[in-house]
């Protein structure tokens, strides 16, 4: 599938976009929402400090949030809940009924035990995990660009290739 034109990516960089940011102006991925956009600048409020400008051309990828998924959710919520359910089948318990009668419901193997606390964990994940939803994530195409800029904390110049 051809990529869009860039003018058409940066028109989706409006203030009130949350968006993750990854450049040689941030260290690591900076997670926010934009603030301001001038014709080579970005300025992206982070959740624990100042906002934070960051030049165009020292983006190397920019993802753009495209709200929750609540199917994602549901499907996140259904692996935890049966993970968690499982190994809680896995810890022993006594209990008095099944020394009586051991045919009972829930009175079988630690395997049967491990399935059955699975099925109900998923039961209960799937519908928390659906309510919580689970963020998307568009990744902008950003040109290749060739960029010098000053080298952060030292002395001197760096060079740098974005793909």
């Amino acid at each position: 599938m051809p990529a869009r034109p860039l003018a058409a990516q940066l028109a989706e960089l409006q203030p009130g976009t949350r968006v993750r940011v990854r450049g040689s102006d941030v260290a690591g991925r900076l997670q926010g929402v934009v603030l301001s956009r001038s014709g080579d600048s970005l300025t992206v409020s982070r959740p624990n400090g100042p906002p934070i400008p960051i030049a165009l051309s020292a983006i190397s990828r920019v993802e753009i949030s495209r709200g929750k998924s609540r199917g994602r959710g549901a499907w996140r919520g259904l692996l935890w809940g049966a993970g968690i359910g499982a190994v809680l089948g896995l810890v022993p318990t006594h209990d008095p009924e099944c020394d009586r009668d051991p045919e009972a419901f829930g009175c079988g193997s630690r395997a049967e035990s491990m399935v059955l606390t699975a099925i109900g964990g998923s039961m209960i994940g799937v519908p928390i995990g659906a309510i919580i939803g689970v963020e998307r994530w568009e990744t902008l195409e950003w040109p290749l660009r060739v960029g010098l800029s000053r080298a952060h904390g030292r002395n001197g110049l760096q060079l740098g290739i974005a793909w």
